[in-house]
């Protein structure tokens, strides 16, 4: 409903490739460089642009698993083929889960992975 009260706005006028690069710009500017977790804020503007931030693949190629495991199987479905470089910190695994857990998680994409 929200969505179709403002069907005009300007900022949905920009095409979604340049969109798609400026979100890419706000991720690699922030720090850590490699690894910038305040990007996903952009996910929360609008519906707009979160549809277009879900269907940009290198947004996804760098995952910082830092709060549990359902970033990881996000991150992982949403990069769909590009090379992946994958960031576990220790406190990122809950402690019920192990690399145990992680492993069958990273293996179908391990042909992607170059760097864990």
């Amino acid at each position: 409903m929200h969505t179709s009260l403002k069907p005009g706005a300007p900022i949905n006028d920009i095409p979604i490739e340049l969109l798609s690069e400026i979100f890419l710009y706000a991720k690699a500017s922030g720090r850590p460089p490699i690894y910038n977790a305040r990007w996903h804020h952009i996910l929360r503007v609008c519906r707009h642009w979160f549809v277009v931030a879900t269907g940009t693949p290198r947004l996804w190629s760098r995952i910082l698993v830092r709060k549990g495991l359902s970033n990881l199987r996000n991150s992982l479905v949403r990069s769909q083929g590009v090379p992946l470089d994958i960031c576990l910190l220790p406190y990122g695994i809950p402690r019920d889960s192990s690399l145990t857990f992680v492993v069958p998680i990273i293996t179908p994409h391990i042909h992607r992975l170059q760097r864990i």
